[in-house]
């Protein structure tokens, strides 16, 4: 299907946004420009931009970097967190400073799950996480755990000890 003249001009904008942005020099703007011209398909059209970061993603690197200088992987490799023991005992796992656990990751709501004893047995209840959580790979909202089971809260994994 041929690219309509709208497209082509959606296109060349966002070339010389990417220019006006120093993503790409002035010869790379009139090459890419050339092919946006004669391009004959859609598919040939977003090649052009192919290589070319998106405002959202410029946005989420300068965001990540500001609140996580030290890198969003940075305990994506997982943390042992104690079981409660008390009865009727609760711990919070989040984002949030006043949470038990503090997860400081962005894939982590600001209050994500909950691990509560009973006396008998730890049970773990999602929070309404934005990302969910899962429990030895599988997604949950409200389940049993033990000692050694593997939750993950995101992209962060914790392990239950």
């Amino acid at each position: 299907m041929r690219p309509t003249n709208q497209q082509r001009e959606r296109t060349l904008h966002k070339l010389q946004s990417a220019y006006v942005d120093g993503l790409i020099s002035a010869d790379t703007l009139e090459a890419r420009a050339a092919i946006a011209y004669r391009s004959r398909s859609i598919a040939d059209l977003s090649r052009v931009l192919g290589d070319i970061p998106t405002r959202m993603s410029q946005l989420r690197k300068a965001y990540e970097e500001f609140f996580w200088p030290e890198g969003r992987d940075s305990i994506r490799g997982g943390i042992d967190v104690a079981l409660p023991s008390r009865r009727s005992a609760a711990i919070v796992l989040g984002r949030h400073p006043s949470c038990d656990i503090v997860l400081e990751h962005c894939s982590v709501s600001r209050r994500h799950l909950q691990i509560t004893f009973d006396g008998r047995r730890w049970e773990a209840n999602d929070l309404g996480s934005t990302n969910g959580t899962s429990l030895n790979g599988r997604r949950l909202i409200r389940t049993q755990t033990a000692p050694g089971d593997v939750l993950q809260l995101g992209e962060c994994k914790v392990r239950l000890v």
